[in-house]
């Protein structure tokens, strides 16, 4: 009886952290992935770099992106403007419009407490 008494003692404080199960696998499985996303995209954009610097095109790609850059205030403008009237896009925004309240009422649920 003891022994069951003790077990219950060092159980309780972890039991009582663990408040839903479903919510802190949902949290942990987000922060999972926003993590290995980034990490990815770092060893994404390394590997570009370093295959960049071995054909020699580092150089050249880099003036293009900066040429691009200061070309670019202009050429948003173009772009969001025939935007405007893809049906393609605007199926798309409305998409990320709805999976964005589904994020919402997720994080909702999730913080509620």
């Amino acid at each position: 009886m003891k022994k069951y008494w003790m077990l219950a003692l060092c159980l309780a404080p972890l039991m009582a952290n663990a408040g839903n199960p479903l919510k802190d696998a949902v949290k942990a499985n987000r922060s999972y992935q926003a993590e290995k996303q980034q990490i990815n995209h770092r060893i994404n954009k390394t590997k570009r770099s370093l295959k960049q610097v071995g054909d020699g095109t580092y150089v050249d790609d880099k003036v293009k992106q900066k040429v691009n850059q200061a070309s670019s205030k202009y050429t948003h403008k173009i772009n969001n403007a025939k935007k405007l009237t893809d049906p393609k896009q605007l199926k798309r925004k409305a998409n990320n419009k709805i999976k964005q309240e589904k994020r919402k009422a997720v994080d909702k649920w999730l913080y509620e407490d």
